[in-house]
């Protein structure tokens, strides 16, 4: 049975609901969902030979594989309806139900939202015709984010594409039993899953009756709280056979510590996420290096940033780039060049081979008419019809060293779940994430953020440098205003 026209992919509630519980990897699920569509397409009258059918007298109901012990089921009839997905007895679940109750369930439905169809991460379903017929502009390259995964509920807190689920599976399978203690190290730039990876290796550790203890910072905690699973161990401390999970250590000497407490207690594992050029310590690079090869962790890699689109974040990345090239604690070429030595490693993984799964993204910079631009950008903002309710969806910051926020800023945003912090308050904001940014700084800043500083002082380092962490938070806009007043 082919799909017929765009729009007739449905889902129950029952699916829905249980996606969003999902524990495993999903983007697997969709990428299944993919493979399904695709073969009705291209095999419109046998397509259903593949699947295991349920002998069921009110409807059809067809069984399908996503990984060894997880199930989808699915009823072609009018297009492809989305029944349940979960663990492999489901099938047999809905099969003991009685016929009102199967009728009432599969009545229950709704198109699933473009997000549900839209960014997949294989080439070849980006690339397939058969795609087309569902929506023709899902890979359009346009300045509008296509959203990726759960981005518009509360799920999205705890997406994993297949990289992070990859990462996550090989992490938990290595410490869901006794051993020694091992020391995992995830390097990644922002965006890129790391806090997300040790969510759900949390939770499934959690499952599988580990003693888990999470150590994130009290705005993370907040930001992921707010998603449909809380984070199991938080607060707690370190035990003896814990597996101690520590996102973003807010400084090399915490990250020490913490190195040191978890061997003391003799803990199971410490597992650490970390982009660290979110420290903002001038001469941090030297002292990380030495300490790593004295530990010897496990380290992990992440490049594949999903979690912003490419305008935002690239731009962002530029300017960190720009800030390590052009700004420096030191003034004698020697010494400079001796720094760079330190962080360029570490450049390479969380700046340069970070790449981006969208294409989209709005980054604008404002240096006259501020509170003018400030309004119609705010006014296309509101218009948006995929604003986050679990969250908050705009961040604004302000430089108070040159600004301050202006009042009628204030009233404007006033009972639109806005945050807003100056730049001194970046640890509120450290490993949060948002869909709009708002920046407004100094144009004595600005100057010195693209110029750069030889021999700069710790006060004006800590800011260039944090504007890695400000900058990274933004999804899919990122609005730049520059104040001339002094």
């Amino acid at each position: 049975m082919p799909l017929k026209a765009e729009g007739q992919v449905e889902w129950t509630q029952r699916f829905k609901k249980n996606y969003e519980r999902y524990n495993g990897q999903r983007a697997s699920i969709r990428l299944r969902i993919f493979e399904i569509l695709k073969k009705m397409h291209e095999e419109p009258t046998t397509w259903l030979r593949n699947f295991e059918k349920l002998h069921d007298s009110v409807c059809d109901i067809y069984r399908d594989k996503i990984t060894q012990g997880d199930r989808l089921i699915f009823s072609p009839s009018d297009g492809l309806l989305l029944v349940d997905v979960g663990p492999h007895e489901i099938m047999e679940e809905f099969q003991d139900l009685g016929n009102k109750a199967k009728k009432e369930i599969l009545l229950d439905k709704s198109k699933v939202p473009q997000w549900f169809l839209s960014n997949s991460n294989s080439s070849n379903f980006r690339d397939a015709p058969w795609l087309n017929s569902i929506n023709d502009s899902i890979f359009d390259n346009s300045e509008m984010r296509w959203l990726y995964e759960e981005e518009l509920s509360e799920s999205w807190v705890q997406f994993l594409d297949i990289q992070q689920a990859e990462l996550k599976d090989r992490i938990f399978n290595r410490l869901k039993v006794p051993g020694e203690f091992e020391f995992h190290l995830i390097l990644g730039g922002a965006g890129t899953g790391k806090t997300i990876v040790l969510l759900n290796l949390a939770l499934s550790l959690a499952s599988a009756g580990r003693n888990v203890v999470c150590q994130f910072n009290e705005q993370v905690l907040k930001y992921l709280n707010s998603g449909a699973q809380k984070v199991p161990g938080s607060g707690f401390s370190m035990q003896p056979g814990s597996v101690v999970l520590l996102d973003d250590p807010h400084s090399y000497s915490d990250f020490k510590q913490k190195i040191a407490e978890a061997r003391k207690v003799e803990a199971r594992a410490l597992v650490v996420a970390l982009d660290p050029f979110q420290w903002t310590e001038r001469r941090v690079y030297e002292k990380f290096n030495d300490l790593i090869q004295i530990s010897q962790p496990i380290e992990h890699k992440l490049h594949v940033c999903y979690r912003q689109s490419h305008a935002v974040g690239q731009q962002a990345l530029d300017l960190t780039n720009t800030v390590l090239e052009k700004t420096s604690p030191f003034i004698i070429e020697a010494k400079i060049d001796d720094h760079k030595k330190h962080f360029n490693p570490l450049k390479k993984i969380c700046v340069d081979d970070v790449s981006f799964v969208d294409s989209g993204g709005r980054y604008r910079v404002y240096d006259s008419n501020l509170t003018e631009n400030f309004n119609m950008e705010f006014k296309r903002f509101l218009a948006r019809e995929d604003r986050w309710t679990h969250w908050h969806p705009m961040l604004i910051l302000f430089d108070p060293a040159g600004t301050t926020m202006p009042t009628d800023w204030v009233e404007t945003i006033r009972g639109h779940n806005i945050l807003y912090k100056s730049t001194n308050q970046i640890s509120k904001i450290r490993g949060s994430e948002f869909q709009e940014i708002v920046l407004l700084i100094s144009e004595r800043t600005w100057l010195k953020l693209h110029e750069g500083v030889q021999g700069v002082g710790s006060m004006d380092w800590e800011k260039l440098i944090g504007l890695h962490t400000i900058l990274t938070r933004s999804k899919d806009t990122t609005l730049i205003f520059i104040s001339k007043s002094s």
